[in-house]
């Protein structure tokens, strides 16, 4: 990875260092101005929940299918009964294709997309307090629960900050499509894909803690 020659901050951008404000030495100037205006840590950012996003998606949609399937052409099979937990099964279904089709979008610095997933950020944030509130006395649901909220919240906060607007605008697309020197960088430098990542390392490790 490279390292600003002026102040030696890690760079993301090998041909400007926003800490600083220095571009690299022996640049042309126009490469320089599109180089300054990529932000590459907010791509990455959004590159990272959009794996999320879709990763969700496919890990709440299989047992979701799955469940659908046994239930219509399992040996008990009631029409009743069934078409009820149908009904739930596929909209749980529903939902996590809408999960991963919004990942697809994020993925492509879609405005839909991000507005997409910042409503179900706010719809995850209610849920989750709502599950906070019922607890009880559950000392392991609620840590794991908290933990959840504050990363929803903060997922809320980038979705809706001008950082991430900005990416989704024409004049954003058409500047990574005038600097395909310039590539996003790996989703594992961004703080979400590290965020998630211990978070889940914690909701397996918390409950045999307790």
């Amino acid at each position: 990875m490279n390292a600003c020659q002026s102040c030696a901050t890690i760079l993301l951008n090998p041909y400007y260092c926003h800490f600083c404000e220095s571009p690299a030495a022996n640049v042309a100037a126009e490469v320089v101005t599109d180089a300054r205006d990529r932000d590459l840590g907010t791509e990455a950012n959004m590159r990272a929940l959009a794996l999320w996003y879709q990763l969700g998606g496919v890990l709440a949609g299989l047992p979701a299918l799955a469940g659908l399937l046994s239930l219509w052409f399992g040996e008990s099979y009631q029409p009743s009964a069934s078409r009820d937990l149908g009904v739930i099964k596929l909209g749980l279904l529903a939902l996590a294709v809408a999960q991963f089709v919004i990942g697809h979008y994020l993925r492509q610095f879609s405005e839909g997309g991000r507005i997409a997933a910042w409503l179900g950020e706010i719809a995850a944030v209610v849920y989750i307090a709502v599950l906070i509130a019922n607890a009880g006395e559950r000392v392991t649901l609620i840590v794991i629960a908290f933990m959840g909220l504050a990363l929803r919240i903060a997922v809320f906060f980038f979705l809706f900050s001008r950082a991430a607007s900005r990416l989704c605008t024409a004049q954003y697309h058409a500047l990574v499509a005038r600097t395909p020197y310039l590539k996003t960088p790996s989703i594992r430098q961004s703080g979400f894909f590290k965020a998630f990542i211990i978070m889940m390392m914690l909701a397996f490790l918390v409950p045999l803690l307790a």
